[in-house]
């Protein structure tokens, strides 16, 4: 078997080698084929500490000569950080010397059990060399050339070297065999060779080499690290002896922390430990099928060592848990990048990148939370139990010019999704719309209940008059919570109803065409429409008028309610950007204490990216439904309504000789307060008319609907 070729820079005379090493007296150590020198050699110029492996070769047999000849063969064309430099060689008078550069602080093996009572590394320096070795082991599965990859055969603790920084390269490639990469069966050996307890029970048993070898063998190394001892223990209880046995048993009963490294002790029930302990376990299985590649081993030991520099991060993280028992995480702002004084407004644009995937996205403002903080819903992903590692940058925020107080970020939470239900607001008024039997009915009945089916008998809807002195509660009840049109000459049509429970008053007031609306360019027009209560609705294009004519008692006190925007959306056109809507009192409404008259609304439930582990957009979901926001519901009639305000009415006796409806709107997100008598009377109403403008934030537009009215329900 002849030298390969090589280059003439790599041929060392044997003297110098003998020179370098003081005659072969600075030993070492010695491997599988021959002891290890230090030595100083002078190379190009440069004195240079090296490595020197002086063969024991046997000229009968020729044991030795393949090895060598692999060594210079791989080593001089396949170069990599990850593994040893070969500096040069001597083949003279039967001496077969290898010079490598070298490594500082020696083979990974001197720092574990029994050579070492406790082992000095630390967790972050064990994942590290980990992280090394399995760079160089990946370049020789998969890059060292096209169409081909290396098989090491002798992976071990032993050969994985360490230099003066601590840096780990894979050595010895002396057992190496170069095969195709894409076949899945490289090599049929007559006789397996490894070291034990590192070996491949699947290679010893078929004769069959693959890549997967190496990874049962550096699967073994990571549990040595894991467990901070060497794979074979020759006076260990036999119990204990082969590491790679014990390991598997553990992990599987889940009492891998009887095994693992006392000076791990901090880290024991850490995400990093157990991403390694189960990545060291795959590699282990006896199905080489089910065990990862190289270039998976070398990403999840990365994603392990990114586990680590968090961890160490210590109170950088908040873990809650909330009223469904599923876990809060809320990561420091201290690990993002701020913006510089950059001031926040009602949209953020992020960019995400996850697992070096990377998109910007548009966000908006959800919720405020209890604490005042607001929460901008950035992107959904899933818990899949793997590790997935997020970057957010936030490019910007679309400020008004209202705020003038700088921005302060206090982190990045992730909260389980609490998705919204577009049939949610109909829940409750599929309850309270159906009567039931063997009920107090004074108890769901208001005390003026003959006021409003009085009305019965004066509009369009009924085709029998009601007898008053003949209808009993119960009949009352079935007209009232089924509802009615109130539409008396003069007065403001309304649709009334009352709940199911306890009888509380329900209306819905149409809007109205209003010529004096401004900032509209096109022009609202009044539609028949047989969806709409009132047979009509309205084509609005940004500004709604609705005419406010109350009596009093016309609302049950002591009683929150929401008023809503009941609206359809045309087909085609699509809202899921923020509308701000604009509330310009008239003689029924004063704002007080209001210095901004805008609310941020939704018209269509707000669609967030989906982002996979591997960092593609999968889909879109609806947001995560916050508690505060004012995100819309469907209805069961098919209409869409949206919150844009709360109404508390009061009973105030002073207010009586006055005017019955006094209301008053207070700083934003709090409720209109409304103060009026529970009885319903003809006498004293009052007039007003009160514009409602949507804006569309992102483009300053405005939106085109459908309008049925303005409802009032009970919380």
């Amino acid at each position: 078997m002849s030298l390969p070729l090589y280059s003439p820079d790599l041929y060392i005379p044997y003297a110098d080698i003998a020179t370098a090493t003081n005659n072969f007296q600075n030993i070492l150590g010695k491997g599988g084929f021959g002891p290890v020198y230090k030595g100083e050699l002078l190379r190009f110029g440069k004195l240079t500490t090296v490595a020197v492996k002086r063969l024991q070769y046997d000229e009968r047999s020729g044991q030795g000569l393949k090895e060598f000849l692999t060594e210079i063969q791989l080593l001089s064309c396949y170069k990599h950080s990850n593994l040893v430099s070969l500096l040069g060689f001597c083949e003279e008078n039967n001496e077969k010397v290898l010079v490598y550069e070298f490594a500082g602080n020696g083979s990974l093996e001197r720092y574990l059990r029994p050579y070492k009572t406790k082992c000095p590394l630390t967790w972050k320096q064990r994942v590290n060399i980990c992280i090394d070795a399995a760079r160089g082991l990946n370049y020789l599965h998969n890059e060292v050339a096209e169409n081909q990859r290396v098989i090491h055969r002798d992976i071990k603790s032993a050969n994985i070297l360490l230099d003066h920084n601590w840096k780990g390269m894979i050595a010895d490639l002396g057992l190496s065999k170069i095969g195709r990469a894409n076949e899945d069966v490289t090599y049929l050996i007559t006789n397996a060779c490894g070291t034990s307890g590192y070996c491949d029970p699947a290679y010893i048993e078929t004769r069959v080499l693959t890549d997967k070898s190496d990874v049962y063998s550096f699967g073994v190394v990571l549990f040595e690290l894991l467990c901070g001892r060497l794979c074979y223990i020759d006076n260990a209880d036999p119990k204990q002896r082969f590491l790679a046995q014990v390991a598997r048993q553990y992990h599987q009963e889940q009492r891998l922390n009887l095994i693992i490294d006392p000076d791990l002790e901090n880290h024991m029930n850490s995400d990093s430990v157990k991403e390694f302990s189960d990545l060291a376990y795959q590699c282990l299985e006896p199905d080489r099928a089910q065990r990862p590649s190289m270039g998976l081993v070398l990403q999840t030991l990365e994603e392990t060592l990114k586990l680590i520099e968090f961890e160490e991060t210590g109170d950088n993280q908040w873990i809650s848990v909330d009223e469904n028992g599923k876990s809060r995480v809320m990561i420091s702002a201290t690990n993002l990048i701020f913006l510089d004084g950059k001031k926040c407004g009602s949209v953020a644009v992020s960019k995400r990148r996850l697992n070096d995937k990377s998109e910007s996205f548009t966000s908006y403002p959800s919720e405020w939370m209890e604490n005042r903080w607001l929460m901008i819903e950035l992107f959904q992903t899933v818990n899949s139990k793997k590790t997935a590692y997020f970057e957010v940058m936030l490019e910007g925020f679309n400020i008004s010019p209202e705020y003038k107080q700088e921005i302060h970020i206090e982190g990045i939470e992730f909260v389980p999704v609490n998705k919204c239900d577009e049939d949610e607001s109909e829940k409750s008024a599929d309850v309270e719309h159906q009567p039931t039997s063997d009920m107090e009915w004074d108890e769901h009945l208001p005390c003026d209940y003959k006021q409003f089916i009085s009305h019965l008998n004066k509009g369009m809807m009924n085709t029998h008059e009601v007898d008053l002195n003949c209808l009993n509660k119960r009949d009352a009840y079935s007209i009232l919570s089924k509802g009615l049109l109130i539409d008396c000459e003069y007065e403001v049509p309304m649709w009334f109803w009352i709940t199911k429970s306890y009888g509380k008053k329900c209306f819905m007031l149409p809007p109205i065409l209003d010529p004096s609306k401004y900032n509209s360019t096109k022009a609202d027009a009044k539609l028949p429409s047989n969806e709409s209560r009132f047979k009509h609705v309205l084509e609005s294009f940004g500004f709604l008028s609705i005419n406010f004519k109350f009596r009093k008692g016309l609302l049950s006190t002591n009683t929150t309610y929401a008023c809503y925007l009941v609206y359809k959306i045309p087909q085609g056109l699509v809202y899921d950007t923020p509308v701000e809507v604009t509330i310009n009192d008239g003689d029924c409404f004063t704002l007080v204490n209001q210095p901004y008259r805008q609310k941020l609304i939704y018209l269509m439930i707000p669609q967030i990216p989906v982002i996979g582990l591997d960092g593609e957009k999968r889909h879109c979901s609806s947001s995560n439904k916050p508690k505060t926001a004012n995100f819309p519901s469907k209805r069961k009639d098919g209409w869409w309504e949206v919150n844009i305000g709360e109404v508390v009415p009061e009973d105030q006796e002073a207010f009586e000789d006055s005017l019955p409806w006094i209301a008053k709107c207070i700083p934003m997100c709090k409720p209109w307060m409304m103060f009026l008598n529970d009885t319903f009377n003809a006498r004293g109403t009052i007039s007003s008319t009160v514009r409602i403008g949507l804006t569309i934030k992102e483009n300053f537009t405005y939106p085109h609907l459908i309008v049925q009215g303005i409802e009032f329900r009970p919380i």
